[in-house]
């Protein structure tokens, strides 16, 4: 497997957050990339930028969502001082929040009253830890700012575990902190409600007056009413958050929550007891107040997990199942019955990154896993079996996201390389697993250099032999050059188009292959 790049962009400083997102609704993606003073917007075609915020100080933890209503996705975005709701469409800065302190620790956006309006929910906690009080409960405030105009503000709290106690040479503290925050609607007994949802971590430490350790870890998920901000309940699981996600199934919400802990909670000298389960919930079962899913792991050791994710990954049954690696071992689960479908054990395996679909390369999508540490090469594996597929050496650059930039079932690959996002697709050097010669389905490849200087090249493939038809238009849909008009055979094949004889700007390649019809842009600058 080998990347080749189709485009590049140039921020003006260093790249400190990425983030892809369909804004406008035309199924092209934006890229969105935070430097330590600025969010630019960039069009994923042309990689020219389309806005630009205000200056900020170090923004991050963007959000996405029609904010005020206008067909448009807005976002907000939070940096060292507050929190921010723009309109990349118009000027205008929707709402600037109060100042942040030290107290703050996470936000999120939402209609929590269901008027069709999304609302800014904030939440504070105290920093001091409470000496020589066993049990201790500590204050977290949540800041409920309903929109359009935010000017109606509502608080509530709730209790946090925060206290240390001291004896003779030894100082156990325990502290529990909020660190996600967010409005959704789940099922419940009676039927679909707005609720707000709010995870937290505990840890408690012992200190001796010769070492640190830590010797607990456990976390918790509050759930309120949305409307009264009543707690409705307070679930606690012994061990760490893997894995958040809501999954949409039959209309239905449903809180997906992987956890792993221990169900003796025994320790010695910070060291776990070795029986180990995993639990994933929904939020059905938080709310009924049991474990609607149980898993018995007969892995020793599942500190050293690293890496989960969900998708549709067999293309069978339109269903999201769990890909994970523990120790030297991936494994894919059925959710939410938690079958295993597939285990196979994979030799210095660091962690699972991504899932990667290509139809003109893979039937299925792909596990992405980083193999070694230090970092060797990245392999793919297939969703439907567990079988290796491919093997892209490591080039030195870290691959930031994957995502489909022009929705045509085809992922890209974004690297950020200090001040520049590069954008690349893949292609086999040598084939692993599947006979590439043929691909599952006609396809036509992002046109690469992208911008170009006088050459740009032009990749397609056929599942069988046809009639292929290639023409370049200008955007004014005027026909400029037929590039093929010819039988070809099935098989991946590549054109050069050669523009230095026309003028610069912006130019469409349009294909007929069969039923097989696509359009791409791309941008000529002499």
């Amino acid at each position: 497997m080998q990347l080749v790049e189709i485009g590049s962009i140039q921020a003006p400083s260093a790249i400190t957050g990425l983030y892809v997102e369909d804004l406008d609704g035309d199924s092209l993606k934006e890229i969105i990339i935070c430097t330590d003073y600025y969010v630019y917007i960039y069009n994923s075609q042309t990689y020219q930028v389309e806005w630009t915020s205000p200056p900020l100080n170090h923004p991050m933890d963007l959000l996405f969502e029609d904010i005020n209503r206008n067909g448009f996705i807005d976002f907000s975005v939070k940096d060292s001082t507050n929190i921010y709701l723009f309109d990349p469409h118009t000027p205008q800065t929707i709402w600037t929040s109060p100042v942040l302190d030290s107290t703050y620790t996470c936000y999120t956006i939402g209609d929590r009253n269901e008027d069709d309006w999304i609302d800014v929910a904030i939440v504070r906690k105290e920093l001091f830890t409470r000496i020589y009080y066993p049990n201790n409960m500590d204050t977290a405030w949540v800041d409920i700012y309903d929109g359009p105009i935010f000017s109606e503000h509502e608080t509530f709290y709730f209790l946090l575990w925060n206290y240390s106690v001291a004896y003779q040479y030894i100082l156990t503290r325990r502290t529990e902190i909020p660190f996600v925050i967010s409005i959704n609607e789940i099922s419940s007994t009676i039927g679909t409600d707005i609720k707000i949802l709010i995870y937290s971590f505990s840890r408690e430490y012992m200190l001796y007056y010769w070492f640190h350790t830590e010797a607990y870890n456990s976390g918790s998920l509050s759930i309120f009413d949305a409307d009264n901000f009543s707690q409705i309940q307070l679930s606690e699981f012994n061990g760490k958050l893997l894995y958040y996600e809501y999954l949409h199934s039959d209309n239905t919400v449903l809180l997906n929550a992987i956890t792993y802990g221990s169900d003796t909670s025994q320790y010695l000298y910070g060291y776990y007891s070795n029986n180990w389960d995993i639990y994933t919930c929904s939020a059905d079962s938080v709310i009924r107040s049991c474990t609607l899913y149980r898993w018995y792991s007969s892995w020793p050791d599942l500190l050293n997990w690293d890496g989960l994710i969900i998708g549709d990954f067999d293309f069978i049954d339109n269903a999201p199942e769990i890909s994970y690696s523990a120790e030297d071992t991936l494994v894919l689960l059925r959710f939410p019955e938690v079958d295993t479908l597939w285990m196979r054990e994979v030799t210095d395996i660091d962690s699972v990154l991504y899932r990667f679909v290509d139809s003109s390369l893979y039937a299925s999508p792909q596990v992405v896993c980083a193999i070694g540490d230090p970092l060797i090469e990245y392999q793919f594996f297939s969703g439907s079996d567990g079988s290796l597929s491919a093997i892209l050496p490591d080039s030195g650059y870290e691959l930031s996201k994957v995502s489909d930039l022009n929705n045509d079932s085809h992922d890209e690959i974004l690297s950020i390389q200090n001040t520049s996002l590069h954008i690349y697709s893949l292609d086999y050097a040598t084939a692993i697993g599947e006979d590439m010669n043929l691909p599952h389905r006609a396809f036509l490849r992002p046109n690469y250099p992208n911008p170009f200087n006088s050459q740009t090249t032009i990749e397609y493939g056929l599942p069988e032999a046809g009639r292929v038809r290639i023409d370049i238009y200008d955007l004014l849909g005027r026909k400029v050059e037929t590039l093929v008009d010819e039988e070809r055979q099935a098989g991946r094949h590549q054109v050069i188009w050669d523009a230095s004889r026309y003028s610069s700007g912006i130019y469409f390649y349009r294909i007929e292959a069969g039923d097989f019809v696509d359009t791409k842009r791309m941008v000529y600058l002499k």
